[in-house]
């Protein structure tokens, strides 16, 4: 499995698709950790950009895993997020 994880990871690293031309449509909240070691953040704003309404929520102290680094801060901004 982690052979497997990794693959597709280089792959990706690798090649990346083309831009799709479809917009999502449905408000959509792109949570992000600031401290992600392989992944660069403006990909956030880039996968926002995607959307008619999408909103990037950075987390300063949080890498890949901010779920479990901070779940509290993201149930919350979770919950607001979709009481709006």
């Amino acid at each position: 499995a982690l052979t497997a994880m990794l693959n597709w990871y280089r792959a990706g690293a690798r090649e990346r698709p083309k831009p799709r031309t479809e917009r999502v449509t449905q408000p959509t909240l792109v949570l992000w950790g600031a401290g992600e070691p392989f992944l660069n953040k403006s990909m956030a704003w880039e996968s926002a950009d995607m959307c008619e309404d999408g909103r990037v929520h950075l987390y300063d102290d949080c890498t890949h895993w901010l779920h479990h680094e901070q779940p509290v801060k993201v149930a919350e901004r979770v919950v607001e997020f979709l009481g709006e």
